[in-house]
């Protein structure tokens, strides 16, 4: 037991909210090159499992609705292999199975269906998994999968913008409300990271393969038919910003008259307009900000790195000299020491000041 553990439970004992002596772990520490090793045994167990299976049902495959019975039969022993046994080995050895069962519903729904309804089945499959399959690791996968199929089902009916802002919205609600449901703390925290990493997914299809050039020359076009304004995605996440920044100000007891909370409205809606140009950067702040507010390092790292992705792919697919790019650099740095000075002198106090 170490020292700190120690004061943690007697903290809590002092307070009368626990009693009695703390347990004893009888759990054996692995080391770590074991686990790797028992990681390894596992997957490879796996692999010849399935491959006898696949040389076995070979014939059977072919027919959907028993691809889709043995995929269903391979995930519930995977999860069941997950319930009966903790031990390293078990467990690698059923993440596998489960995840080539999946492999295997999806490949038949996408042998046997076309068009929209692949990719709809695809994201209700996933969510099925992340609703109903009671592990972590599941749950950060499918809710992954489901939010970025989901996202390019609504790509594919001509709504783009709309499936990032709904994503963003439930990872933004998830985070805020992290600690008001002790009992699904865990699965809302997987969920949280899996929708995370989907948003991080779609930055970074947005900023390679989207161009916003048409946003200055047409504010509407007219995609799969359908007729959609071309700032729909930005407004809806800049609503969905404000949003984020106003719950967190309310934690700490700001009003809405504020200055502090105005200044922050105003810097929200700068920085969404940014967004229009510089795609991706109003999405990764609003991650850096949920992991900020509930401490949360991973979050943090996952927010920083999309922000650095999305400024870093935005500059280097400039359609201008190198001098344009080092004069557009110098005017950001200036224009980032001039808010800064301003909101040292006008809005935080001497305190938080000296705590920047």
């Amino acid at each position: 037991m170490s020292i700190e553990k120690q004061n943690i439970w007697q903290t809590l004992k002092q307070a009368k909210i626990i009693e009695g002596e703390e347990p004893k772990s009888d759990m054996i520490k692995t080391f770590w090159h074991t686990k790797i090793l028992l990681a390894i045994s596992g997957w490879v167990a796996a692999l010849f499992f399935l491959l006898f299976l696949g040389l076995l049902f070979s014939s059977s495959l072919e027919t959907p609705s028993v691809a889709l019975i043995l995929g269903t039969m391979i995930i519930i022993g995977g999860i069941a292999l997950l319930q009966m046994f903790k031990n390293d080995f078990y467990e690698n050895l059923a993440f596998a199975m489960s995840f080539a069962g999946q492999a295997l519903i999806i490949y038949t729904i996408f042998e046997n269906t076309d068009g929209k309804t692949q990719w709809i089945l695809t994201s209700l499959f996933f969510a099925l998994i992340t609703l109903f399959v009671p592990s972590y690791i599941h749950r950060v996968v499918g809710s992954f999968l489901a939010a970025s199929t989901f996202s390019i089902t609504l790509f594919l009916f001509g709504i783009p913008g709309i499936g990032n802002a709904l994503v963003i919205f439930a990872t933004a609600f998830l985070w805020l409300h992290e600690f008001d449901y002790p009992k699904y703390m865990s699965a809302q925290r997987a969920v949280g990271y899996g929708l995370a990493l989907a948003l991080i997914y779609i930055n970074i299809n947005g900023s390679i393969f989207l161009s916003y050039d048409f946003i200055i020359q047409d504010m509407f076009y007219t995609f799969n038919g359908i007729w959609m304004p071309a700032w729909i995605e930005e407004f809806l996440i800049g609503v969905i910003a404000l949003y984020v920044a106003w719950q967190i100000l309310k934690r700490y007891g700001h009003k809405i008259t504020d200055l502090h909370t105005l200044s922050v409205f105003v810097a929200t809606m700068i920085l969404t307009a940014i967004s229009l140009e510089v795609y991706g950067v109003i999405t990764s702040i609003l991650i850096l900000l949920l992991g900020f507010s509930n401490s949360n390092r991973v979050l943090m790292g996952l927010g920083i790195a999309s922000l650095l992705f999305s400024v870093s792919s935005y500059y280097y697919l400039l359609n201008i000299t190198l001098l344009g790019k080092a004069q557009n650099l110098l005017i950001l740095g200036l224009v980032l020491l001039a808010i800064y000075w301003l909101l040292s002198h006008f809005v935080l106090t001497d305190k938080e000041v000296k705590n920047a």
